[in-house]
């Protein structure tokens, strides 16, 4: 049984290679395909060098760009910006870990490149650099069309957020992330300079749990929750509304009810503890002792 044994694994190296000589094959193999040291990458700068971390796999550098190999995956290139930010991040040891496919040309959203990695993408564009794009967030992208849809490429890395929550700014607007309302869009524009204005969120209005949505009664518009009140932008202009206004609001059918969309911000320390919000039909009254009343 022992013999048997010693001579498949004599038998399987000589016709195949270990693990380390297929991916050094595989790498000469995607090298040469390049042109070789007179091809884009130049000539080598190491050998090819075995790395234990995330699964474990082989790379090696040349002049300008590096390719990796691991057992679950191709031999692929990182080169150019995107490879000095992946280096910048500890490369196939860090967060990203090894490449799953090559950088792909992007030609939308002012054009750029992109590459997937185990951890997430990392995209380069020449006016915001190469950022990397992780987790929930780059899954929320990923759905509404990554670099090509209204976001267009990231502009900054993830940040921290009070309260354990994220955020990452793109082109076109941002994705918030908390564990208790997930990952949702605030896109530049009327709602975003709202949701500025009243301290974004950190402010009242806190984390979105809604992206925008379009509504089309009375006159049309769009609107978007947040874990303190929805912001609404219409014909009659851009309003949040927030607190116990919102729930009478909504117990009204909200904008497609007889009050149409808000065309006021909300006041409060009214008498009586009061709060009031002009709509397109009328005025409301909220307090906590009354509850709603409306005024034409």
């Amino acid at each position: 049984s022992s013999y048997g044994n010693r001579n498949f694994w004599v038998y399987y190296n000589n016709w195949f290679g270990s693990p380390t000589s297929l991916g050094e094959q595989l790498i000469q193999q995607k090298y040469m395909s390049t042109g070789g040291a007179s091809g884009p990458l130049g000539a080598a700068i190491t050998d090819v060098i075995s790395y234990s971390a995330n699964g474990g796999g082989v790379g090696q550098a040349f002049t300008n760009g590096s390719i990796y190999w691991t057992q679950s995956s191709a031999a692929y290139v990182v080169s150019g910006d995107i490879r000095a930010f992946y280096w910048s991040a500890l490369g196939e040891s860090g967060y990203v870990g090894w490449p799953i496919t090559d950088p792909l040309t992007i030609t939308v959203g002012g054009g750029g490149v992109g590459q997937a990695f185990q951890g997430g993408s990392i995209y380069w564009s020449s006016s915001s650099g190469a950022q990397p794009v992780t987790g929930a967030i780059r899954a929320k992208y990923w759905s509404i069309g990554g670099e090509g849809s209204a976001l267009g490429f990231p502009t900054g890395a993830v940040e921290s957020l009070a309260g354990g929550g994220l955020r990452q700014s793109f082109k076109g607007g941002y994705i918030y992330w908390s564990s208790a309302t997930g990952p949702h869009i605030v896109v530049l524009g009327a709602i975003a300079d709202a949701y500025g204005a009243l301290g974004g969120q950190p402010g009242v209005l806190g984390y979105p749990v809604s992206d925008v949505l379009v509504y089309p009664a009375n006159g049309g518009g769009v609107a978007q929750a947040f874990t303190g009140g929805s912001v609404y932008s219409s014909s009659a202009g851009t309003y949040a509304v927030t607190g116990g206004l919102l729930a009478y609001y909504w117990s009204r059918r909200g904008e497609s009810g007889t009050l149409g969309w808000p065309s006021g911000n909300q006041a409060c320390g009214l008498p009586n503890g009061e709060c009031s919000q002009k709509f397109q039909g009328g005025t409301v009254y909220w307090s906590a002792a009354g509850g709603g009343r409306i005024t034409k």
